[in-house]
């Protein structure tokens, strides 16, 4: 059975998230929710996981998504990890953040706002890229 694995500290992007992981037909025994980085090391510690849709940013961490991707790749090397943050599509600080999660073992990244859309556009964005992740489990 695939285990997909949420992390992200806000309330309105784990909405979002939780909307399309279930679109993308993850069932709910399926999904691990975590708001910290902690909690998220504690998940990892005790869950397999094939996907991952994990926040870089904390506000006890700023860095602390970094530390999960890179216990996911130590701990299920094949988990597919995408990257989110809420940083703007089209910031030039995007371009570090978006380096340094491929770097640390994302398989993709993703903003949260889009320039020219807003958060709206972020739910089905990562809906598309789950269902084409999820259609690379076990191949």
């Amino acid at each position: 059975m695939s285990r997909l694995l949420l992390v992200d500290d806000e309330l309105d992007s784990m909405d979002m998230i939780r909307w399309a992981a279930r679109n993308a037909g993850f069932a709910q025994d399926q999904i691990r929710e975590a708001t910290t980085r902690d909690g998220a090391l504690q998940e990892i510690g005790v869950n397999r996981f094939s996907l991952a849709v994990v926040d870089i940013k904390f506000p006890e961490d700023p860095e602390g998504g970094l530390k999960v991707i890179n216990q996911l790749r130590t701990e299920w090397p094949d988990c597919l990890i995408i990257a989110v943050t809420r940083q703007r599509e089209g910031d030039e600080s995007i371009n570090v953040t978006g380096d340094k999660a491929m770097k640390a073992g994302a398989n993709d990244f993703l903003s949260k706002l889009d320039k020219a859309t807003g958060a709206a556009y972020f739910s089905q964005r990562l809906l598309d890229r789950l269902l084409f992740w999820k259609g690379c489990i076990g191949r």
